[in-house]
């Protein structure tokens, strides 16, 4: 018999279970039921096993009750701590309170002695400061003369200062704007030169691009017509050179001056013989890229000839091999064929009752091996159900200890018997 209270308050006399730990025996049983819920062994009657089933049940209820109680435990104890911290704020804000009253109580009398002794100190001061006011009256109105004629002589000085710096001002003013039209001016200036100096350059590029088209189109037609070479050229230069003679402004502007024809003939022919040779410069090297490659490419499909040869002769020697030994197998069929049929009738029914016999004695290992494990599991699971159930014995009566006699009750755990001797 184990006693349990029901968690009342008490002095803390050692250590206690937390709710952590009745979690882990509450998961440990669920374990055990779950294994104890499966097949039994034949050899243990069902109403033991039942039993021991509903033991566990009151086990785990008792657990779960446990960590009830355990939240409930720490919930009252944080509203109990939550109540005693907020009664001693409320302690101390009254006592803060009373002193605050107190205080001012002193203050207050304080301040009205204060008071009554400025009121008498203020109404001596007043009658003397009265007098002293009469004649700070008289001499201000004194000083206030003296200073109205200041204040003239100073607005008239003023007023003339001002005047000369209007002056001063509408001088600075036009200087300045006779300054911003001059440099407008300039700017002006300076952006119609720039204008004439781009569109000179625009007009000399202009010439030059015609004069290099020119150069193209006679170089053109002397290769293309040879025998109109001389005729045409004329026509073609006294053409250009009227037009290109006559400018936008009527000025006059020396001709080109073009090379001799040979000049230009040795020319052509110089840069049709480096095009020549450097296309045959590429040609054979794209030649012997090409043969290159071809080489690369009769190399590897010899190698792949000679792979695929060799695999196919060893899978041929492989087929020699398999037929050979179908051939052996097939002979010592035939041989111990022959051998069966000369045993007779007899011989094959002594080997179906042999047969017969080792499939029943392999029926039989098989059963016996699976009552074993389901033994062993069932010695396994009580084993353990009995340590989870010491261990919630334990961890109650640590929490007994704690509590005072009067808040306790008596329980009746379940003892799960070992069976070593299954």
């Amino acid at each position: 018999m184990i006693c349990r209270d029901t968690f009342g308050g008490g002095s803390p006399a050692g250590p206690s279970p937390g709710r952590r730990e009745y979690e882990i025996i509450c998961a440990q049983l669920e374990n055990i039921l779950s294994e104890a819920c499966s097949e039994p062994p034949s050899s243990e009657h069902c109403v033991f096993i039942e039993k021991r089933i509903t033991e566990l049940q009151g086990a785990l209820e008792e657990a779960e009750h446990c960590i009830r109680e355990k939240q409930r435990l720490a919930r009252e104890g944080r509203e109990k701590r939550l109540a005693d911290l907020q009664l001693r704020r409320l302690q101390l804000y009254e006592e803060k309170m009373a002193q605050l009253r107190k205080e001012f109580e002193r203050r207050q009398k304080l301040v009205l002695g204060q008071m009554e002794e400025k009121r008498f100190y203020y109404n001596q001061r007043n009658e003397i400061v009265g007098e002293r006011i009469k004649s700070y009256k008289n001499s201000a109105l004194n000083a206030q003369a003296v200073l109205v004629e200041k204040a003239e002589a100073e607005r008239e000085k003023r007023e003339k200062r001002l005047a000369r710096l209007k002056e001063e001002r509408a001088r600075s003013i036009q200087k300045h704007k006779e300054k911003a039209r001059l440099r407008m001016e300039h700017s002006r200036e300076v952006v119609k030169y720039r204008k004439q100096e781009e569109e000179a350059a625009r007009r000399e590029k202009r010439l030059a691009y015609m004069r290099h088209e020119e150069e193209i189109a006679k170089l053109q037609m002397e290769a293309d017509v040879p025998w109109q070479r001389e005729s045409g050229t004329r026509n073609f230069v006294r053409c250009l050179s009227h037009n290109r003679s006559a400018t936008d402004d009527g000025v006059s502007k020396a001709t080109t001056r073009y090379k001799p024809h040979e000049a230009l003939v040795k020319e052509l022919k110089e840069k049709e013989e480096r095009q020549k040779a450097r296309y045959e410069e590429e040609k054979a090297a794209r030649l012997y890229e090409i043969q290159l490659r071809a080489h690369t490419r009769k190399n590897r499909i010899e190698r792949q000839r000679e792979n695929y040869m060799a695999l196919l002769d060893k899978r041929v020697q492989r087929n020699e091999d398999i037929i050979k030994m179908a051939r052996e197998k097939r002979r010592r069929g035939e041989a111990a064929k022959s051998i069966r049929e000369a045993r007779g009738q007899g011989v094959g029914e002594s080997v179906t009752r042999d047969l017969e016999e080792h499939r029943k004695r392999a029926e039989d290992l098989e059963l016996q091996r699976r009552q074993e494990a389901l033994v062993k599991n069932y010695c396994r699971w009580n084993d353990r159900a009995n340590r989870v159930i010491m261990q919630l014995q334990n961890a109650i009566q640590a929490d007994d200890k704690i509590r005072p006699l009067r808040n306790r009750k008596e329980l009746f755990l379940p003892r799960i018997p070992f069976v070593h001797g299954l």
